[in-house]
């Protein structure tokens, strides 16, 4: 534990200091040694409480930031790890968890927040304003019911939704920093004289779920989008990292669908306004990849010299409408002037009216006579 009661008061660790535990009441003692780092300690050994675990490094960035009154609160025969200004309690989780313990914690506290220590097994990558993860073999954490949050350090995802749809990740939530979890749950109860050392995020994993098949690829080339009505189109490089979805799935026994349609249909959140009809029919005339491209589905069409919708000029005049409003909502990414007039040009080429020459009749020549079928006179 960080914090014993002494005299009636909540202090931290001091050498050779004894106390109480806060949650039992029995003696505990300050262990101050020169490994392990300090803490107290229950005389008889052994925790009171069986939901704690050892408190390491990430514990402490998080514990090190508040007032002694709202880290290690009291909790009926449990001690909370933080107590948020809301009064939610902060489950920090770094060690394995079951899913039984999982339901047994979110039933005794129920106003709660599980924050998981994500650094060192899971995956993620930022796409926008969303970032996609991946969980590995730690399938337990999908049971929880209480608000989540995966620590991957530089980076902090507010999870919305598990799921299994995405080839290779098992969700997806809004990408933030500890900046945004300082402001939106611990203002007013900060310690001002705190010193908080971080973890070193770069550590070494203990295991990468995506070693062997990651799902994440580059775009392949530059674009322009517009994910904003108002300003300049934001330029994305070619290095812009995305999801392909050209694979299908096959849910509960059904028919086999094509992802992009299972992503309309079931996590409207990401589909960014398509439908089933429409994407198919854009993507088909733009010879298009449906993709999750900075936090939603979006349609990368062809290079330009290889896009050919095979349409006359007046149905191409159409498509390029709904285009231009598909850009205008930041589906597909903006087509350069030069990219349009020569889709254009190359069906006022192809379907030209062919004006046909009709051949010229040859003069039939004349049969030779023979001088013989004739009298002579």
């Amino acid at each position: 534990m960080l914090f014993a009661s002494v005299n009636g008061s909540k202090v931290q660790l001091s050498p050779s200091a004894k106390g109480t535990c806060p949650t039992c009441g029995k003696p505990v003692l300050a262990k101050c040694g020169r490994i392990n780092r300090w803490h107290w300690a229950h005389v008889a050994g052994g925790d009171c409480d069986p939901w704690s675990e050892p408190i390491g490094r990430w514990h402490l960035s998080w514990q090190g930031l508040l007032l002694p009154e709202f880290v290690e609160v009291v909790r009926g025969n449990h001690r909370a790890d933080m107590i948020a200004r809301g009064g939610e309690v902060v489950e920090l989780q770094h060690s394995s968890i079951g899913a039984d313990e999982i339901a047994a914690r979110e039933r005794f506290y129920d106003n709660m927040i599980w924050m998981f220590d994500a650094t060192e097994r899971f995956r993620m990558v930022v796409s926008g304003p969303r970032a996609f993860f991946t969980l590995g073999r730690v399938k337990h954490i999908e049971r929880c019911q209480k608000p989540v949050l995966l620590d991957f350090g530089r980076t902090i995802i507010q999870v919305v939704r598990f799921t299994t749809t995405l080839n290779g990740c098992s969700g997806y939530g809004f990408a933030r920093d500890r900046q945004w979890f300082i402001d939106e749950y611990l203002q007013g109860q900060l310690d001002p004289s705190a010193t908080v050392v971080l973890p070193n995020w770069s550590d070494h994993r203990q295991s990468d779920p995506w070693a062997a098949k990651p799902p994440v690829r580059s775009i392949g080339f530059a674009t322009r989008w517009r994910f904003c009505k108002e300003g300049e189109p934001e330029l994305l490089s070619r290095y812009t990292p995305m999801l392909p979805l050209d694979y299908t799935w096959r849910i509960g026994g059904g028919p086999w669908r094509h992802v992009r349609d299972i992503i309309i249909d079931e996590l409207s959140d990401l589909a960014n306004g398509w439908t089933t009809e429409e994407l198919a029919e854009i993507s088909e005339r733009l010879m298009g990849r449906a993709v999750i491209l900075h936090g939603s589905l979006r349609l990368v069409p062809a290079p330009a010299a290889k896009l050919d919708p095979k349409l006359p000029p007046n149905k191409l005049a159409e498509l390029l409408k709904r285009v231009e409003a598909h850009v205008a909502a930041g589906r597909i990414p903006v087509l350069k002037p030069e990219t349009i007039a020569a889709m254009r040009e190359r069906a006022e080429k192809e379907w030209a009216p062919k004006v046909i020459t009709p051949r010229p009749v040859a003069t039939p020549k004349p049969s030779p006579v023979d001088p013989g079928l004739f009298d002579a006179r």
